[in-house]
């Protein structure tokens, strides 16, 4: 059926976005933590992720953070 393949399209689709923010976030995550190793902190407080749209089909993740150091 015809409704049934363009659901399944559209559910793959919704997968690969949601694989691929996650990773987005991961990597955001990552940079925030070298960043925050660089300024010899060892912990960062307030996290927070934002996601925003930058041109169709394009998005940007971001995490940021109060880099401390803990004792």
């Amino acid at each position: 059926d015809h409704r049934d393949l363009h659901l399944s399209i559209r559910r793959q689709r919704q997968m690969c976005i949601r694989d691929r923010l996650a990773e987005s976030r991961e990597q955001a995550l990552d940079r925030m933590v070298e960043q925050a190793e660089a300024l010899d902190a060892n912990a960062v407080i307030g996290l927070q992720f934002q996601t925003s749209v930058v041109m169709g089909g394009a998005a940007e993740m971001m995490a940021y953070g109060t880099a401390v150091v803990v004792e």
